[in-house]
């Protein structure tokens, strides 16, 4: 588990925020060049909640954090999957990997390709 926090930045974004996009290209990066990472699987392709596709990262949250990321009838998540291409999901918490269950609330937030 990596923690990433910052102080706000009133001029755009954060350190946290620009720690988190350099850690996802990192991520990214390895999973394009090969990497056994990726465990042969199809680009973009769902699988079980102990595996994760090549080019999918995966956020632990707290539970209160998720109403926020889907909004109302789902409409914040929904605008991040038309505005950003990518496949963003919530996972249910019965699809939580071991790692992720230290809290009943936490939830995972899986990013990918559509």
């Amino acid at each position: 588990m990596i923690i990433i926090s910052s102080k706000e930045n009133e001029n755009g974004a954060t350190d946290a925020e620009n720690a988190l996009q350099r850690i996802a290209e990192l991520i990214l990066n390895e999973d394009d060049g090969g990497s056994s990472a990726g465990g042969g699987v199809e680009i973009g392709k769902l699988v079980n909640a102990g595996h994760v596709a090549a080019n999918t990262i995966r956020l632990l949250i707290a539970g209160s954090q998720a109403g926020s990321l889907i909004g109302m009838s789902g409409q914040n998540i929904v605008k991040l999957r038309n505005s950003s291409g990518a496949m963003i999901t919530v996972l249910a918490p019965n699809q939580l990997p071991l790692c992720a269950s230290a809290y009943e609330s936490d939830r995972v937030v899986q990013v990918g390709l559509l």
